[in-house]
Order: structure tokens, then sequence, then C-alpha cells
């Protein structure tokens, strides 16, 4: 893995953190859209949109692995 990224601060708005906060390798994608979705009061499918976006920007960025 790439540690370039891992050496740089990263800004998270309220969404990302709530899911940054999560990833505890238990909650699935699904579990995290649910928390988004109770946590800012908006619907499941946008809820597991913005989950799939954020995952895949932190997987792009190697914050994290699959």
């Amino acid at each position: 893995m790439d540690t370039q990224y891992m050496q740089q601060a990263h800004s998270l708005n309220s969404t990302a953190a709530v899911v940054w906060e999560n990833l505890n390798g238990e909650n699935s994608p699904e579990d995290l859209a649910n928390l988004i979705s109770q946590e800012f009061e908006i619907d499941n499918k946008t809820a597991k949109s913005d989950v799939e976006s954020l995952l895949k920007s932190f997987r792009d960025l190697q914050l994290i692995e699959d």
C-alpha cells in the first residue's frame, strides 16, 4: 500500500465522519447506510448512494482496503 495519502490530513464532512467512525470491520455498507439515514433523516436510497460514494473515495485515497 502506498503511504502517500496516509501521511496527509483529510477533512471529512459530517456524513463522511459518521461513516469513518463506524468502519470497524463489522458494519456492512447497508449498516452504514442505515446509520446515515437515521442520523441525518434522509431516505435509505440516498444514504446508500452516499455510503457507496464515500467508500469508493476512501479506497481511491487508499485509506481503506476491500
